[in-house]
């Protein structure tokens, strides 16, 4: 299988279409493609996660900047 760079939601979107095509057709085993579908949504709410960590540290920054 290809080495794959899932870095946003568009990525993940195509790997994840990509992945119940190939279920469908028969090219990849269920049980194979539900633990991928499952390590895909764990990286998206790590990704999503991480974001949100980013906005709040700029929003802190900002807000102490102002308070002063």
């Amino acid at each position: 299988m290809p080495k794959r760079r899932l870095k946003d939601s568009a990525d993940i979107r195509r790997y994840l279409a990509s992945l119940i095509t190939r279920t469908e057709t028969g090219e990849l085993d269920a049980a194979q493609a539900k633990s991928l579908t499952y390590m895909t949504s764990i990286l998206w709410r790590v990704m999503v996660e991480g974001e949100l960590e980013q906005r709040v540290a700029a929003l802190e920054k900002i807000f102490k900047e102002v308070s002063k």
